[in-house]
């Protein structure tokens, strides 16, 4: 969540220094881009399964405590 606000912020920050003042903005439009790209991307909830290496771990588990 900080992620997104310091992204959201920085964008702000960009577009301000785009309308007040004659500096380019470009660096704080970037950041700002990077940073609330990825915030979202860390938001979206991945599900019960965690991609191959956690499967892997848990079948690996499951051969280990298996009882037959």
């Amino acid at each position: 969540m900080k992620l997104l606000i310091l992204g959201i912020v920085l964008l702000a920050g960009a577009l301000a220094m785009l309308i007040f003042t004659y500096l380019d903005p470009t660096t704080l439009f970037i950041a700002g881009a990077v940073c609330t790209f990825l915030a979202i991307i860390n938001a979206i909830p991945v599900g019960s399964d965690h991609g191959s290496v956690a499967s892997d771990t848990t079948d690996a588990k499951d051969l280990l405590y298996r009882n037959d």
